[in-house]
């Protein structure tokens, strides 16, 4: 039992072991992208809030490509719900900073600049 003890106290004060909390929030993806390097599906993309809608919209070869899709974000994790039959798009927010922003889609990292 005492044993149990000093394990349980060495897993709980170890750093390694605590849950990284996500630390980017919505307001850091409005605005613009351009796609500036890596594989990313969406070569122009802007994020918008208006009330309680999430709005997205991209843009291939400057033509509309994904219009009015929905989007949430949480826990760093990134879901485009397009308004059409096609799959949700799922990436996880690496980074958030006023010009760049880094997904990452199964092993692919993409990373976009913003459109001033």
């Amino acid at each position: 039992m005492h044993y149990l003890l000093i394990l349980i106290t060495v897993i709980i004060s170890n750093p390694s072991h605590a849950v990284e909390r996500c630390n980017i929030n919505e307001k850091a993806l409005i605005g613009a992208w351009v796609l500036q390097s890596g594989a990313g599906f969406f070569q122009e993309m802007a994020f918008s809030i208006e009330g309680s809608s999430h709005q997205f919209n991209s843009w291939l070869h400057h033509r509309p490509e994904i219009m009015n899709a929905a989007w949430e974000l949480k826990d760093c994790k990134l879901t485009i719900k397009p308004a059409n039959d096609m799959d949700d798009f799922n990436y996880t927010v690496i980074n958030a900073k006023k010009n760049r922003l880094l997904l990452r889609e199964n092993k692919d990292v993409s990373q976009y600049k913003r459109i001033e």
